[in-house]
């Protein structure tokens, strides 16, 4: 296998760097007070209308840890990848630190409403959701870097994958207890369709004197239209996937309640004044039970394998080693094949915001999103300018970064047509392009500095939604 380890390294980067189809959804939507999904990110913000319809909307968003300038090094007058031996490690491993994180989520929205009673604003929405999750370990990296040298030490404990869809219901309550205070909650039934994680306590390679020994100890749990054969204490023999077509998979995975979960969002505003707003959201404390099609395999033990010192430009002895390794594991080792269920966490996060009104159209907005997610914890901050009229159109342009991640501009507008209002926002707008020449001499312009991507659009059916911010549009009875 020559240059397989390189090749392996190459295509995750670019599985990475590529778009494809939760992250979140755009910094853009926070404040923008006229279009009601904004109460998705702060359960305490009743939108400004008096009752609204949601007919549908989309969010699509990922981020990853490395950019395409990460991935395509310039090296004097040419562009080096990591099959290049020009290629500079050390800055890699500056950008992706202990793990190099990407993910993506997709959701579609529908059957959506809500309305105002007195201080009280009650809404519905229903969703269907998708996320990937994956981290790799720098360690992997420094394979194809330094290749496998006497008393190197390598933990891929870091390495993770997480994908799974799954319907959501989310009922929302919001009330103003004072003129000044609002607090608002989303209860929120989810049920599982499919997943695939992993779950990795352990996972490690020594490279001794005159032996490799490796440690693994992790599990990887499944719920998928799928038979796994295996012999008691053995790696399993063969994956068979289910034939399923129209009804089939409509009744099984599509209108299907099995899988149950529960997640809460919890939010407050508190108007300091006529001019200061500040709010605060916590959201996405749930979990799925896991308990149709289920698989679960657990791996654990230490080997110790012969070998011989391996340096990083002899791919055909490191190809031949990973081989032999494999074969070895799946005899060596423990295994354990069940069908005992189990539950996977949602990720939370938190927003943190203020709003200054320099009247009643014009705002500035600063927010902060905290993404806690198991060894992959990030931060998002975001300034805005925000001009909602309530009466023909809303706009918004911000400035976002990520930390470990890129600094970008995002813009959203709204538009009225009657009752009807459509949207659209994005937090990633690539205004510069950098020119790549490829050995020919032939030039591609892509967007190198290129990391995240906050997608979302929608159409809604709105109700009362003129006034000011001083004379709510959303009648009170005290």
């Amino acid at each position: 296998m020559n240059h397989t380890i390189k090749y392996i390294a190459v295509m995750l980067l670019l599985s990475l760097t590529a778009i494809t189809i939760h992250g979140q959804s755009p910094m853009s939507l926070y404040f923008m007070e006229t279009i009601p999904q904004s109460h998705h990110d702060n359960a305490a913000m009743a939108p400004r209308a008096n009752a609204y319809i949601s007919v549908v909307s989309f969010n699509y968003s990922l981020f990853s840890d490395v950019s395409m300038k990460d991935f395509l090094q310039q090296s004097g007058s040419e562009w080096v990848t990591p099959l290049h031996k020009n290629f500079d490690y050390g800055e890699f491993y500056d950008v992706i630190g202990d793990a190099l994180n990407m993910g993506t989520r997709g959701d579609i929205s529908a059957l959506g409403f809500g309305f105002s009673s007195g201080r009280d604003y009650f809404s519905f929405q229903f969703s269907e959701k998708a996320v990937i999750q994956a981290g790799f370990s720098s360690d992997f990296f420094k394979l194809p870097d330094a290749g496998l040298p006497k008393g190197a030490m390598f933990d891929f404990s870091t390495m993770r994958l997480k994908a799974y869809a799954y319907k959501e219901f989310s009922i929302g309550y919001a009330r103003e207890l004072t003129d000044r205070l609002t607090v608002g909650v989303h209860v929120k039934p989810l049920f599982g369709q499919a997943i695939g994680m992993t779950d990795i306590s352990n996972m490690s390679l020594s490279i001794g004197e005159n032996q490799y020994d490796i440690r693994v100890n992790g599990d990887i749990y499944t719920s998928l239209p799928m038979e796994v054969y295996s012999k008691s204490g053995e790696f399993p023999d063969s994956i068979k996937f289910k034939d399923l077509e129209g009804d089939d998979y409509l009744n099984n995975y599509g209108t299907s309640f099995s899988n149950p979960g529960l997640a809460l969002d919890f939010g407050g505003e508190y108007k300091f004044s006529d001019r200061w707003t500040f709010s605060a959201a916590l959201n996405n404390l749930g979990f799925i039970q896991w308990n149709e099609d289920l698989n679960a395999l657990h791996a654990e033990g230490t080997y110790a394998y012969d070998g011989v010192e391996v340096s990083a430009s002899n791919w055909d002895d490191l190809g031949d080693v990973f081989n032999d390794v494999a074969d070895e594991l799946k005899e060596t080792l423990s295994y354990n094949h069940t069908h005992d269920g189990f539950t996977s966490g949602l990720t939370p996060n938190m927003y943190l915001g203020a709003q200054y009104h320099v009247n009643h159209a014009i705002s500035f907005g600063g927010l902060s999103r905290t993404t806690f997610q198991k060894q992959n914890w990030r931060q998002e901050f975001a300034l805005s300018l925000n001009y909602n009229s309530y009466r023909f159109m809303a706009l918004n342009v911000n400035l976002n970064t990520r930390i470990k991640g890129s600094t970008y501009m995002g813009a959203c507008t709204m538009w009225y047509m009657g009752p009807l209002q459509v949207f659209v926002m994005i937090d990633n707008v690539p205004f510069h392009l950098d020119n790549y020449y490829d050995e020919n001499g032939n030039k591609t312009q892509i967007p190198g500095e290129f990391k995240d991507l906050n997608l979302m659009a929608g159409v809604n059916l709105v109700f009362g939604s003129k006034g000011f911010r001083d004379k709510p549009m959303i009648g009170r009875n005290k």
